[in-house]
């Protein structure tokens, strides 16, 4: 059997199809595991963070949480926000986001905080 050009396209393109519905379906079902701390971890990774808020102070476009785990690190967490930001020291949250380096410190850069019960 001799490939020729147009049977090559469609062999193409099937395989692209069915890699495209298998990382579609598998996307779905990857989870982050909680981190103690953001030691060690490198900039730009995606984590999760659960924990007790500590404080919460907020400006006009960007909010600042501290966030202590079960391994009594204390995490900063940055959120630039378009709404205010309703946390109270004491709730327990969990948080996604993106690792900086800032000042020489790290801290995470949160895309979604859910608060538990």
């Amino acid at each position: 059997m001799q490939l020729n050009e147009e049977l090559l396209k469609k062999i193409v393109i099937s395989g692209s199809i069915i890699g495209i519905v298998f990382l579609y379906w598998f996307a779905g079902t990857i989870t982050l595991d909680p981190i103690a701390s953001l030691e060690g971890i490198p900039k730009d990774t995606e984590v999760k963070l659960t924990g007790e808020v500590l404080s919460v102070s907020q400006t006009e476009k960007v909010a600042f949480i501290s966030v202590a785990n079960q391994a009594i690190k204390i995490t900063e967490v940055v959120v630039f926000k378009d709404h205010d930001i309703w946390l109270d020291s004491g709730d327990y949250v969990e948080i996604v986001g993106t690792t900086e380096e800032y000042e020489g410190k790290m801290e995470l850069i949160a895309s979604t905080i859910t608060v538990l019960d």
